[in-house]
């Protein structure tokens, strides 16, 4: 029973699975689990209140250029991380279904005594995992360092006698340079704010790396799902084989195609495919109205983001170094959701060479009818773009995305 619990759990990624991620996972139909869900989201939406009403404070009191400009950084990344929160939660229903669908296996064939099928699926699990664990732990690294341990170790070494917190217009040595309702310059007030901004990083990140680990386990198991049809289009012949019981040695000739029952068989399995390619596009549809939100909201939410990070970096680079980290941890996710995107467009690109390199010439004319129209459904590729824009998630677009933000930087500077 463990046997088959552990090859399900490599079969298909569960992405709700991550208990730290709560503000994501799926409202059971357990009333009090549901009352308990919602009621943390209020809490996440207040806190966001809370620091965006900072913010505007900041900017509107502080005149000095670079404290405003950071301070406008963390009104938009908050209103964009409540866009996610809120793409998300619209989401419940389409993405249960789909976690579905993966768990049941999408389309089953049946299989020849001794194969396993889902070798392509099960790589791409493995490879989501290990996507997503090093992802998450470098951004618990980056987060920690840059919230936590900088700007407290800067505050220890603070010298009280040549330094007059009293007299900045905003506490250096916190995380955010936001303006707070209580004093800062004596340890009490100080690690009172250093918990609130703490707890609201934390939130950021971790917004940010469920939707990340969300989009990417969709698009890896899609492609593994696409594999999956193709190793299968590849096996055509001896899968046909199989159905009629032939045995292996029978040469692939003339007198081979031109039994009837064996054209019969190739129109079979070769319908199973294309049922199987059907429900592959079912999926891909279903969860497309998702990909595209959160696409919207990072693509754009980030690429402001990033810019403002480098601007603040290159005011103070001595003083503002884990601006360097929070630049770093925003490229390396951005990076992995473009190359999981660019290898779902690849992928499904990839399937019409595949069907063409099927015996067709050999087969009768139901399979080349039938192949006809599946050369045309997989001229269209499954990418991903961002709602309202036609902007597509593939490498191209990171590429874009530092172009414009190197441009950015030169605008604000």
């Amino acid at each position: 029973m463990k046997t088959q619990e552990r090859e399900d759990n490599d079969f298909v990624y569960d992405f709700t699975s991550h208990r730290i991620l709560w503000m994501f996972a799926l409202v059971h139909k357990s009333p009090l689990f549901r009352l308990a869900n919602y009621g943390y989201l209020g809490i996440l939406f207040g806190l966001h209140g809370y620091f965006l009403i900072l913010a505007v404070v900041t900017i509107s009191t502080i005149q000095i250029k670079e404290l405003a400009v950071a301070a406008s950084l963390f009104v938009w990344i908050a209103l964009v991380n409540v866009g996610l929160l809120v793409s998300r939660y619209s989401s419940n229903g389409c993405l249960e279904d789909a976690l579905g669908q993966f768990q049941s296996g999408v389309f089953s064939y049946p299989t020849r005594e001794g194969e396993d099928p889902r070798g392509a699926v099960t790589r791409r699990v493995l490879q989501v995992r290990r996507v997503v664990s090093y992802f998450n732990k470098f951004c618990y690294f980056s987060g920690s360092l840059n919230t936590y341990f900088i700007p407290f170790l800067a505050y220890l070494k603070m010298n009280p006698s040549t330094v007059d917190l009293s007299q900045f217009p905003l506490n250096p040595y916190l995380p955010l340079p936001l303006v707070t309702p209580f004093r800062t310059d004596n340890l009490p007030g100080y690690l009172a704010a250093l918990f609130f901004e703490s707890l609201f990083m934390a939130i950021l990140w971790i917004t940010y790396m469920g939707h990340q680990e969300i989009f990417v386990s969709v698009s890896l198991q899609l492609c593994g799902q696409l594999e999956l049809l193709s190793e299968s289009l590849e096996s055509l012949e001896s899968r046909a084989r199989s159905l009629l019981h032939l045995p292996p040695e029978l040469p692939s000739d003339e007198e081979l195609y031109s039994r009837p029952d064996f054209q019969r068989a190739m129109y079979i399995c070769f319908r199973e495919n294309v049922l199987h390619h059907r429900a592959i596009i079912r999926l891909y549809n279903q969860v497309l109205p998702y990909m595209e939100s959160a696409t919207f909201f990072i693509v754009f939410g980030f690429s402001f983001l990033m810019a403002v990070e480098t601007f603040i970096y290159l005011q103070n680079p001595q003083e503002n170094v884990p601006m360097l980290f929070f630049l770093a941890s925003d490229l390396v996710g951005l990076l992995v959701m473009m190359s999981a995107g660019q290898m779902l467009g690849d992928k499904s690109l990839e399937l019409a060479n595949v069907l063409y390199s099927t015996p067709w010439t050999s087969c009768d004319s139901k399979f080349k009818s039938m192949l006809l129209i599946e050369l045309i459904r997989s001229q269209q590729p499954l990418v991903v773009k961002a709602r309202f824009f036609s902007v597509e998630v593939n490498l191209e677009t990171f590429a874009d995305i530092v172009s414009a933000g190197y441009k950015m930087v030169n605008v604000l500077r």
